[in-house]
C-alpha cells in the first residue's frame, strides 16, 4: 500500500469512528431530554430491531415523530445504505409516544446470567412444586405500555393492532372510566389501549420502567 492510500484509509476509518460516536451521543442527548424520558422505551435485540420497527410502523400504523436514527454498521467498508443500521425510532400511536432501540450489550449479558440463575432455581424448586397440591395462581396482568387513544379512534386502533398479529388479553368497558383493552404483540410486549377519559397515572408510571420483550412474554406464560 502506498503512503497516499494508507493515509486516505486512516482518514476514512477515523471518519467512520467519528460518525458512530456522534450518532451515539445524539441518541443519548435525545433520550435524556426531560420531555422524552417519560415515554416507554422498548429494547430489542440488534438482529430483530429493524424488523420490529417496521412491524410497529406498517402493522400498528404508528407514525414517526422524528426521523429514525441510524449508525454505521461495524466492519462497514462502503458508504451506502448497507453501511447503516437503525438504532432508534420515536413513534406516535394514538395520543401516546414510545421509543424503540437496540438492547444494550450489558443487558444482553445480564439476561444470559439471569437465565442461568433461573434454570438453577427451577431445578431447586421442582421438589417443592411436586409437594404442592393447590392449583397454580394465574399471574396478574401487567400493562407495560399504556397508549391513550381518542375515543372515536380507539376501536380502529385496537383492530389495527390485532390485524398486525396482536393477541387480546382483556377488554373492558369500565363505568366512569371508559373502554380499555390489553393485548400482547408478536414481539412479546404487553400493550394497554384506553380512551382519553381513562385515568392511567399509576399505570403510566409503571410503563416508564426499562422492559424487554422477553420479560413481558414471561408475564403472559
Amino acid at each position: 500500500m502506498t503512503p497516499h492510500k494508507f493515509t486516505r484509509s486512516l482518514r476514512s476509518d477515523k471518519r467512520k469512528v467519528d460518525m458512530a460516536e456522534s450518532s451515539a451521543q445524539a441518541i443519548s442527548r435525545f433520550y435524556r431530554h426531560p420531555d422524552r424520558a417519560c415515554f416507554p422505551h422498548l429494547f430489542v435485540e440488534s438482529s430483530k430491531l429493524e424488523q420490529t420497527i417496521l412491524f410497529y410502523q406498517k402493522g400498528f400504523g404508528a407514525e414517526f415523530l422524528s426521523p429514525p436514527r441510524y449508525s454505521l454498521k461495524r466492519k462497514a467498508s462502503e458508504r451506502d445504505d448497507s453501511s447503516r443500521r437503525l438504532v432508534l425510532a420515536h413513534f406516535r400511536l394514538g395520543v401516546g409516544q414510545f421509543f424503540v432501540s437496540e438492547m444494550p450489550e450489558d443487558d444482553e449479558k445480564d439476561g444470559e446470567e439471569d437465565e442461568k440463575d433461573g434454570e438453577e432455581e427451577e431445578k431447586a424448586g421442582i421438589e417443592e412444586e411436586e409437594k404442592t397440591t393447590e392449583d397454580p395462581v394465574e399471574p396478574a396482568i401487567i400493562t407495560n405500555i399504556v397508549i391513550r387513544v381518542l375515543t372515536d379512534n380507539l376501536e380502529e386502533t385496537v383492530e389495527k393492532a390485532l390485524s398486525a398479529g396482536g393477541r387480546t388479553i382483556e377488554a373492558a368497558n369500565m363505568p366512569g372510566i371508559g373502554q380499555f383493552t390489553t393485548l400482547a404483540d408478536p414481539a412479546g410486549f404487553v400493550w394497554g389501549f384506553g380512551d382519553t377519559n381513562l385515568v392511567i397515572k399509576e399505570q403510566a408510571e409503571e410503563s416508564t420502567q426499562t422492559i424487554t420483550g422477553e420479560s413481558a412474554a414471561e408475564i403472559l406464560d
